[in-house]
């Protein structure tokens, strides 16, 4: 989202997460590729919108932002919670659902999404047995003649 006016427009069909952040602050970094993950995961169940405060001091003054990363949601052209500082994911997706952020109908961690978070959580036969689902999903007959029948 390119600016406040838009975030406020989208915020009435969606809910917007709005990631204040500074390319500066490790903080930012480590929150910045969970709050994407979760974008994707959710599918269109809130819309993920960007300030950088060092280059929008301004928008970020007006939005009561003092340190970074401020992450804010904003539903309905309001706002209806924020946080301050990297949090873990799980906080995160609690966040979200206490504030009745749903993922849109049908969104879900993808298989690989969902080895990747048992594999990073040490849950290796969770992981062991997603892997295998999706090798023998690609290996199956129906999908090789489909992959050879496209041109």
């Amino acid at each position: 989202m390119s600016n406040l006016q838009q975030v406020l427009e989208a915020s009435q069909q969606v809910p917007v997460l709005l990631d204040c952040w500074s390319p500066q602050s490790e903080h930012c970094r480590v929150l910045t590729p969970i709050l994407e993950m979760l974008a994707r995961e959710y599918a269109g169940g809130f819309i993920l919108a960007k300030l950088n405060a060092e280059e929008q001091q301004d928008i970020a003054a007006q939005l009561g932002v003092r340190s970074v990363p401020d992450v804010k949601l904003v539903i309905q052209g309001g706002l209806a919670g924020n946080f301050t500082g990297a949090r873990p994911e799980a906080e995160i997706r609690q966040f979200l659902e206490q504030h009745k952020v749903m993922p849109a109908a049908g969104a879900g961690p993808s298989l690989v999404e969902q080895a990747a978070s048992a594999l990073e959580t040490g849950d290796l036969a969770t992981a062991k047995a997603i892997y295998q689902q999706l090798a023998q999903e690609s290996s199956s007959p129906r999908r090789r003649a489909r992959k050879r029948s496209r041109p």
